[in-house]
């Protein structure tokens, strides 16, 4: 997994791709920033999911996702916290959010769970079909409201902030300058503009 992460983040930053190769890319189930939106054939709730998505310059192994129901409490959402291996996370600490200064703290919704492990495959379009095998990634969801995800998409500097269960990672949520060019391109595969076509898709049901 971190060998493709670190592949894709040379691609990203090379400056060799276009809005339609990332377009072919991405814009596939499974990658990065990816939405999906289901309704319950049993009670017709909608339930709308984005893929983690990148961070900083785009080679982390730290991503974030989202996730909505309208089975969750008015104004609730969840951050999905994944990193691209097999690792445990400190089950019940919170995750960090630094807003333009201002620190957040988002509890687990589960605080006996280390995070579950889970094999990924996804394919990409274009010219050919390409798949690629993504390995083990760990999720852990937190709660957060729509106040607080709102601020984080409009702020200038935001800073998250995860306890792993021996270390801790930090993040910038925007793109670096050199991953700049790219996110201009297509800024979807970035949780930043991602969490904000995420609450698009919300506000529209």
């Amino acid at each position: 997994m971190k060998n493709v992460i670190g592949l894709l983040g040379i691609a990203l930053l090379s400056g060799c791709v276009t809005t339609t190769t990332l377009k072919d890319t991405y814009d596939n189930p499974g990658w990065p920033g990816y939405i999906t939106s289901t309704v319950s054939e049993f009670d017709n709730k909608h339930d709308i999911s984005m893929e983690p998505a990148y961070l900083g310059d785009a080679t982390s192994l730290f991503r974030l996702g989202a996730r909505w129901s309208d089975r969750f409490a008015d104004g609730k959402y969840v951050l999905v916290a994944e990193w691209g291996g097999a690792k445990n996370f400190d089950p019940d600490s919170s995750l960090g959010v630094n807003i333009d200064g201002e620190i957040t703290y988002l509890q687990p919704v589960d605080s006996s769970q280390y995070g579950v492990v889970s094999e990924k495959s996804v394919s990409s379009k274009g010219t050919m079909d390409v798949a690629f095998d993504m390995g083990n990634q760990t999720h852990k969801q937190y709660w957060v409201s729509g106040e607080i995800l709102g601020k984080m998409i409009n702020a200038q500097k935001v800073v998250v902030r995860v306890e792993l269960l021996d270390t801790y990672w930090e993040e910038r949520l925007e793109p670096t300058s050199d991953a700049l060019p790219t996110y201009n391109m297509y800024p979807y595969i970035w949780a930043k503009a991602g969490f904000k076509k995420f609450i698009e898709n919300v506000k529209s049901i």
